[in-house]
C-alpha cells in the first residue's frame, strides 16, 4: 500500500496510527482517486483520515474536505527564517514533529489548566447546553489539540 504512486507522505509510514492505515487504504481502493497526500496531523476520520488531502478524477467528494478543517493550526509569525529554526532538512522536520506530537495532548488526552483564569466563552448562538459543554472541557483543552469527541447534541470540537 506505502508503495501506491498515488500516495503521497509528509511523514514516516511507521508514524500512522493503525485506524487512519486502514481508511488511507480504502481511499485507495477508490477507482476515481488520482493522488492521496498524508499530511502530518493524519488521524483517524469518520470515512477517510483527517490530515489528508484528495484529488479525484472528474468527482467531488464532500466528506473528503473534511471534518476537521484547520483542527489545531494556529500561525504564529516568529520573524524567523527557515535557517534561523533549524529545520531545513526533512529529518529536522520530523525531530520537531515527534516533539510537537509529544509535548501537545491530542485526543481525550487533556491536560490539567486548573489554576488558569478562563474567559466566559462568548456563545453567539446562546445555547446554554453548549455554553455549559464548552465551559466544562476548557480547562482540560487549553493547550492541546482538542478532544476528538462528539455527541448528537454538540458540534465537533
Amino acid at each position: 500500500m506505502f508503495n501506491d504512486p498515488r500516495l503521497v507522505l509528509t511523514i514516516p509510514a511507521e508514524e500512522i496510527e493503525q485506524g487512519a492505515v486502514t481508511q488511507i487504504a480504502g481511499v485507495l481502493g477508490i477507482k476515481a482517486m488520482e493522488k492521496l497526500v498524508i499530511l502530518p496531523d493524519v488521524h483517524q476520520g469518520y470515512d477517510i483520515p483527517i490530515g489528508t488531502a484528495v484529488v479525484l478524477k472528474n468527482y467531488i467528494w464532500p466528506g473528503a474536505v473534511g471534518y476537521d478543517i484547520n483542527c489545531g493550526m494556529l500561525h504564529i509569525n516568529t520573524g524567523k527564517t527557515l535557517d534561523q529554526l533549524n529545520i531545513g532538512e526533512l529529518e529536522q522536520r520530523v525531530d520537531m514533529l515527534r516533539e510537537l506530537k509529544a509535548n501537545i495532548p491530542t485526543n481525550h488526552h487533556g491536560k490539567n489548566n486548573n489554576n488558569v483564569d478562563f474567559p466566559d466563552f462568548v456563545n453567539s448562538t446562546g445555547d446554554k447546553k453548549f455554553y455549559d459543554m464548552v465551559m466544562s472541557r476548557m480547562s482540560a483543552q487549553l493547550g492541546t489539540l482538542g478532544g476528538g469527541k462528539m455527541t448528537a447534541s454538540s458540534p465537533r470540537e
